[in-house]
């Protein structure tokens, strides 16, 4: 990778190969752009249970090139040169797993130390851990939403309240307001209310007394009931498109 310096685009577009390999059910460990000493160039390492014991690489390349493939259809623009993939068990995996910060998700994080396991390097931008299913499934739910994510911003901010059929999964209310959560409206059977606030929470409830679940956006956890089951998030996911 020819270029000396990494530019926004190429850190949104290796997230979403990491994303995508997760997706196609290729664990990534650990991830960072490194920009090597010795070369000056940079290059996307993905650390891959698919590196052999004894590290061998090809099969770890070909299915990695083969996820590339198919994203270069969708209009995926990074090099696929600008790739290594190394094992969970390298130096330079076990380091970057020692010095990744953030929340999963996150952006990747500045390293500006001198090398990465026996690798020299000028520096590097490591990825948070990839989101767990609970965490993924509360970071989709609260995408869903289409809410402004504003920490803190208390009664000031805004809410935005549907009401789900589950069996149909449609909206059969949609509507918008400004202060802290309302109070539960009286559900049917087979209805869900899900409220967003711009302050990062997302609070689901249904019809019966069990039924009441939130996430935290900004803190990245299940604040109460745990994860929803998949039929409640599957029809908040489908109603909201």
């Amino acid at each position: 990778m020819a270029e000396a310096t990494l530019v926004d685009m190429q850190l949104k577009e290796g997230q979403r190969l990491i994303d995508r390999l997760a997706q196609e059910g290729v664990a990534v460990t650990a991830a960072a752009w490194v920009k090597e000493s010795e070369s000056g160039d940079w290059y996307l390492y993905l650390a891959t249970p698919l590196v052999g014991q004894g590290g061998g690489k090809r099969a770890a390349y070909h299915r990695v090139n083969e996820v590339i493939r198919e994203m270069q259809e969708e209009g995926f623009g990074m090099d696929p040169f600008a790739k290594k993939v190394i094992g969970p068990n390298d130096p330079v995996s076990k380091d970057l797993v020692a010095h990744r910060e953030g929340r999963p998700g996150g952006p990747p994080t500045a390293f500006r130390g001198s090398r990465l396991g026996d690798l020299a390097v000028e520096e590097a931008y490591i990825y948070p851990r990839s989101p767990t299913a609970e965490e993924a499934a509360g970071r989709q739910l609260w995408e869903r939403g289409d809410t402004e994510l504003k920490p803190g911003v208390g009664p000031a901010g805004l809410c935005r309240i549907v009401m789900i059929d589950v069996e149909n999964q449609a909206l059969a209310q949609d509507r918008r307001y400004h202060g802290t959560m309302a109070n539960p409206q009286p559900l049917s059977d087979g209805q869900l209310e899900v409220t967003w606030a711009e302050g990062g929470a997302v609070r689901i409830i249904g019809a019966a007394a069990a039924q009441r679940w939130r996430w935290s956006q900004p803190r990245g956890t299940r604040e109460e009931g745990g994860c929803p089951p998949d039929e409640v998030l599957q029809a908040i996911f489908s109603a909201m498109g």
